[in-house]
């Protein structure tokens, strides 16, 4: 029977058409009505910007301001050198741990590698943090974005959300495009929360990006929280993806990692 599967990252989530031996290998968790806690809330008053929020580290300058800065997006999401793992503590892979690498591609592009999973192309902009193109290796696809979807805005802050549309083109391997569509998301700052990690305890931004999309064979929705601290990066992602299938049952979704260990 044919149905759909999400292809997700750390991060930043996408979602393609694919076709699945069986519906019976996915959960079906509820749709959040209102957003999940990845930790503990701080009080507004500690990062406002008079007071942005500091994590638990004592190395560098580690504010961030109440709307995002070109300055803070680097801070949030360090474009350099690194390796480390994560731990899926929510889905079906329960348990496992997943290396990861963040390599520089040319000048201006990055790619980020979860091994025998996926990899993710960010773009750097004043405009913020740029995911040009995702590829899965679980169901051979490549996932391009055009314009590139702004993952971190520059800008962005309690009252002021970040909204685009961008143009998906799924292709294999060979370049042959296997579908398409479009993708309207909403960028939200939901606050700052004590987060806890097998990598340790810090202060994170929270920032959940809402996806739709509207491909040739599906209707999804994706609703995306990630932890964000200084200077260890994205520290949480949560992933929770509703997808209706054009004259099939919908089916829904819900993974989340949380850091281990990183290293440059």
């Amino acid at each position: 029977m044919p149905s759909f599967s999400a292809i997700r990252h750390h991060g930043f989530t996408f979602v393609c058409a694919a076709m699945l031996l069986t519906l019976g290998a996915c959960s079906s968790p509820q749709a959040s009505k209102k957003p999940p806690s990845l930790g503990d809330p701080i009080d507004a008053a500690q990062h406002d910007s008079a007071n942005p929020p500091k994590t638990n580290t004592d190395t560098g300058n580690t504010n961030v301001s109440a709307a995002l800065t070109v300055d803070d997006v680097a801070k949030l999401f360090p474009l350099k050198p690194r390796q480390g793992v994560y731990r899926i503590t929510q889905g079906a892979d329960k348990g496992k741990d997943v290396p990861f690498t963040l390599e520089k591609v040319d000048d201006d592009q990055w790619k980020l590698t979860y091994k025998d999973q996926q990899v993710t192309y960010f773009k750097t902009s004043d405009k913020g943090l740029l995911i040009t193109r995702e590829d899965d290796f679980g169901e051979n696809v490549q996932v391009t974005y055009e314009p590139a979807i702004n993952c971190l805005p520059v800008g962005l802050s309690k009252d002021k959300p970040f909204e685009g549309k961008t143009q998906m083109t799924v292709r294999k391997p060979s370049g042959e495009t296997r579908d398409s569509g479009t993708c309207q998301y909403t960028v939200t700052f939901e606050g700052v929360q004590r987060v806890k990690t097998p990598a340790g305890a810090s202060e994170a931004r929270i920032i959940r990006n809402v996806r739709k999309l509207d491909l040739s064979l599906a209707n999804v929705t994706v609703d995306i929280f990630s932890a964000y601290a200084v200077p260890q990066g994205e520290v949480i992602e949560r992933v929770e993806q509703k997808t209706q299938a054009l004259g099939f049952i919908g089916m829904n979704k819900l993974t989340e990692r949380r850091l281990v260990e990183a290293s440059e």
